[in-house]
């Protein structure tokens, strides 16, 4: 079953899981560290697997105007609202850094502003692959890019935690040069995908119980103290060059394939569908909840995502009647 004719119901399905293990990352979940393995990367291994090939530069044009009019005009929007709200939940200073952080974006800006990072970064990845598509289709070229821009980004992380230094990249560009690696190899295992994914359920199914137990091995060997392993994209935190490939990896499949096999339960589908809203709408909920005590992982996570459901609901109904009323 090709996965873009599942696109309603598996991509969807797993967009929807990982927008709640954003959520979760985001409360006081005293696992979430594992979450940051890999929750990120699999965002951006989804997206290059709905890519579609750049054959001119008409086609790239039209992609560069699809990919950053719209996905800049909601940052833009929501980056002037959260700085407006910012003074409601903690003291800012309305000064010259805070205008210049909020001008480059990236790992400069936190609290309301925590996941804006990914919006930018995801846009200059998807740009500069779609580039790289245009001038060539050799999957091997691509490939070795893709291997040479993974080992650049390391290079800088091992700089960055030698020196202790915190460089702020406009827009977290330079972690463009770690995600291209997920990105390009969702593009280049599409086809292999498509085909697991097309197995009957009595396959597929004892594929994921595999896959599943897989996953608990790293976090075991974690817990017991017998590995040492952190990644957090958007601080650049990848120093392991073997691990931040393979961990990532295993969970992201595990999860595509648990979402095939989830793909009829449409809560997750529902929220897949508005994970960017979600991602968007979720934090400034979490700093509401703890400016009113509520600091709890479980309420935190549960009330924002019931919230942000909310929010999407009643601009989506004032859209439709404004829609009607014309």
């Amino acid at each position: 079953m090709n996965i873009d004719n599942q696109r309603d119901f598996t991509i969807d399905t797993f967009k929807g899981i990982l927008i709640l293990l954003v959520v979760l990352g985001h409360t006081t979940f005293p696992y979430k560290n594992y979450i940051y393995w890999f929750h990120m990367p699999a965002f951006f291994l989804i997206s290059g697997m709905l890519f579609k090939e750049v054959n001119s530069f008409k086609q790239l044009k039209n992609y560069i105007k699809k990919r950053t009019l719209g996905s800049l005009g909601y940052y833009i929007f929501f980056l002037l609202l959260f700085s407006l709200m910012e003074p409601c939940f903690y003291t800012i200073r309305y000064d010259n850094k805070y205008i210049f952080n909020h001008l480059i974006g990236g790992r400069a800006i936190g609290g309301i502003h925590g996941v804006f990072w990914f919006i930018t970064c995801l846009i200059i990845t998807q740009l500069g692959f779609a580039f790289l598509n245009l001038l060539t289709k050799s999957r091997m070229i691509i490939l070795a890019i893709l291997i040479i821009c993974y080992t650049l980004a390391h290079v800088e992380a091992a700089y960055l935690l030698i020196t202790g230094k915190v460089i702020n990249i406009p827009f977290n560009a330079d972690v463009s040069l770690f995600a291209i690696m997920f990105f390009g190899l969702g593009y280049l295992l599409k086809d292999s995908i498509n085909k697991i994914l097309s197995l009957g359920k009595s396959t597929l199914i004892p594929i994921a119980f595999f896959l599943n137990l897989l996953c608990l091995i790293p976090i075991y060997l974690s817990h017991i103290g017998l590995l040492d392993y952190v990644l957090d994209m958007k601080y650049s935190l990848y120093n392991n060059f073997i691990l931040d490939l393979l961990i990532p990896l295993l969970y992201t499949f595990a999860i595509l394939i648990n979402a095939k096999l989830l793909s009829k339960v449409r809560v997750f589908s529902f929220l897949g569908k508005n994970s960017l809203w979600i991602m968007y709408f979720h934090l400034p909920i979490i700093y509401i909840l703890r400016k009113n005590n509520i600091t709890h992982w479980l309420p935190v996570f549960i009330l924002s995502v019931l919230c942000s459901i909310t929010f999407i609901y009643v601009i989506s109904t004032f859209f439709k009647y404004i829609k009607k009323s014309k």
